[in-house]
């Protein structure tokens, strides 16, 4: 929502105040959204406006802390590693979900280096690729945590789409990978991946059909975006 609000703001007729107003609204909006589905899910969940409030709260404070306020200023590069070196502690490599990057993961660095971890979080790039050369990029992170920590093995802690790139590096390299952490994700059923929400099920087949009726190009840029051998 905040890169939809961010594009938005650019073709903005009303000006740069309407168009700051309307990146930072459209956030807010969609965590309205998205809470109110949650809660009204939630199996014997409280009801009243309190825990709402509270939920709205804290998904507000999230998604503006980590998309506005933190993952858009990054100058560190692709990886960032965070803990002591000799670390006889299993390391462990964080993989972030789509359209995000290692920024995403500050507040869990920070606790898993207080319980002597030596961390690292790679950014996945560019964009628009496949599982698969995620996968390589992940698999030479791993490499160079190994080299660093002087570990043979790592865990795998993923999120989101990272949960297929975790998986798919355990399917390739299964001898470095100690454990695996994977959160909001399936690779059986990826449309399941936001913390089992159904709206994605309903979405896909119209992404599908318009990879269809894109021709081409828009083809084989979904199969591109769509291929791995366990999704």
């Amino acid at each position: 929502m905040a890169l939809v609000g961010l594009v938005a703001s650019l073709f903005s007729p009303w000006g740069p105040v309407w168009a700051l107003g309307l990146w930072l609204a459209l956030p807010w909006l969609g965590v309205l959204a998205w809470t109110a589905q949650l809660t009204r899910r939630a199996k014997g969940a409280q009801t009243g406006a309190g825990p709402w409030l509270r939920a709205v709260w804290g998904e507000t404070w999230a998604v503006y802390r980590i998309f506005i306020w933190s993952m858009p200023w990054t100058w560190t590069g692709s990886r960032s590693f965070a803990g002591p070196s000799d670390s006889a502690r299993l390391p462990v490599l964080l993989i972030h979900g789509y359209c995000c990057n290692h920024r995403v993961w500050d507040g869990v660095i920070r606790g898993l280096r207080a319980r002597g971890h030596s961390v690292m979080a790679i950014s996945l790039e560019p964009l628009f690729c496949s599982i698969d050369d995620y996968a390589a990029q992940v698999q030479s992170a791993v490499d160079q945590l190994c080299a660093r920590t002087g570990q043979r093995q790592v865990a795998l802690i993923g999120h989101s789409m990272g949960v297929q790139v975790a998986l798919e590096l355990w399917h390739l390299a299964p001898s470095r990978v100690m454990g695996l952490g994977l959160m909001c994700g399936s690779y059986g059923q990826p449309a399941s991946t936001f913390r089992d929400a159904q709206f994605m099920r309903h979405l896909l087949p119209y992404l599908q059909a318009g990879a269809r009726l894109g021709g081409g190009p828009l083809r084989a840029l979904w199969r591109r975006l769509t291929a791995t051998r366990l999704a």
